[in-house]
């Protein structure tokens, strides 16, 4: 009888060691997640940026581009009538 106890005490020291390990390694997991989580955000950000910097280019280019447009239809037009 004493040998089963022994047996069986054994298991559970096995078991409960595994458990810990276990937990460890959740712990460690969890703690990657939530750097990866802030990663994440930051290349979000990041990335909302340069999109707004990229419209806002656009933008640029096209008022200048109608600016252009402009001039060269005046100077077309005053070369005609000269």
């Amino acid at each position: 009888m004493s040998t089963i106890f022994k047996y069986v005490s054994i298991k559970t020291a096995t078991v409960s060691d595994k458990i810990v390990k276990v937990e460890a390694v959740n712990v460690q997991l969890q703690t990657q997640v939530q750097q990866i989580q802030g990663q994440m955000k930051d290349l979000q950000s990041n990335e909302a940026k340069r999109v707004k910097k990229e419209k806002k280019l656009e933008k640029q280019i096209l008022v200048r581009d109608l600016f252009i447009i402009g001039r060269q239809r005046l100077l077309n037009e005053f070369d005609k009538r000269k």
